[in-house]
């Protein structure tokens, strides 16, 4: 009897040594060890082992993947475009159909104010024309020698006519015009410098590609200075129908493919008078074919 109430007596005094938090502690002790026994035997050699996952898919098999690489959405967005750009009648097979390219000059010919120079498609002529020079308000109108650019053909064409200005011309003034495509039988302006006594232009090379009437719109949008077009008369691009320019042009992977070579200016053209820039973006392994494309949308390389 006297052991039973030893032991009676020992029991409450343990019960008033433990506390709310040694209860705590102990919950979680053993909370920590059932979680372990369980990972263990998850991961335990008893049972064979669960197959590995596929590898990613390749650059180009996830292009194919990709929604904009469809023929369909491809198609849908052209047809789209066009009626956003007030084309009357769509013919897709213009779109995929090869761009005819024409080196239409190559040489030195020098211009004074009057001169021309008329090739198959394009009638180049110097004028003398009195332009804003500086900020509104505060500049003045100053004699320049202006380039008239003339579409003689019923076609839509992009251009390239490189030139060399006698004298300076950082401060010269700008005209507002198209600097990279033209319609048919358009004439536009652009400043080649500030006038100067004696003043000449020399034409370096003259170079057009046809496009479609959607290309046209197409290609209008890039920015001309970051496909590697003449800042001095590129100055002033205006693109038709107030449509935003293009934001997602590589064009550091264009400039570097120019300056290796690799890339010319009928490369970039030609791929952006199919392809909508807002959607798809020009790879450096695209190259101009006559008869044009193999498949549309084109599809990047593996990389």
């Amino acid at each position: 009897m006297l052991d039973g109430l030893m032991a009676s007596e020992s029991l409450q005094r343990l019960n008033e040594q433990i506390t709310p938090i040694h209860v705590f502690l102990t919950c979680g002790v053993l909370g920590v060890v059932v979680v372990i026994v369980g990972t263990c035997s998850m991961f335990s050699t008893s049972g064979p082992l669960p197959p590995p996952r596929d590898p990613p898919p390749a650059a180009e098999r996830s292009a194919v993947l990709n929604y904009r690489y469809k023929e369909g959405f491809f198609k849908a967005l052209v047809q789209e475009d066009a009626e956003k750009y007030k084309l009357k009648k769509l013919d897709f097979k213009r779109v995929k159909a090869g761009n005819r390219l024409f080196v239409e000059f190559t040489g030195n010919q020098s211009l004074k104010v009057g001169g021309r120079l008329e090739t198959r498609r394009l009638l180049l002529q110097t004028l003398k024309q009195r332009v804003w020079v500086g900020p509104a308000g505060q500049g003045m109108r100053s004699a320049h020698m202006v380039l008239a650019i003339t579409n003689k053909t019923d076609r839509y064409l992009a251009y390239r006519v490189l030139t060399e200005a006698w004298g300076a011309c950082r401060d010269k003034g700008a005209i507002a015009h198209d600097a990279i495509a033209l319609r048919p039988r358009e004439r536009l302006l652009r400043t080649e410098c500030l006038l100067r006594a004696g003043s000449r232009l020399k034409v370096l090379e003259v170079e057009v590609m046809e496009v479609s009437p959607v290309g046209y719109y197409y290609v209008s949008r890039l920015d001309p200075v970051q496909i590697r077009l003449n800042p001095r008369t590129a100055e002033g691009h205006e693109i038709p129908l107030e449509l935003p320019q293009c934001r997602l042009l590589p064009w550091r992977e264009i400039k570097n493919g120019m300056r290796r070579g690799e890339v010319r200016w009928r490369d970039v053209i030609d791929f952006y008078s199919r392809h909508n820039c807002d959607e798809y973006s020009f790879f450096v392994e695209y190259r101009y074919d006559p008869e044009g494309p193999e498949r549309l949308p084109a599809i990047p390389p593996r990389r």
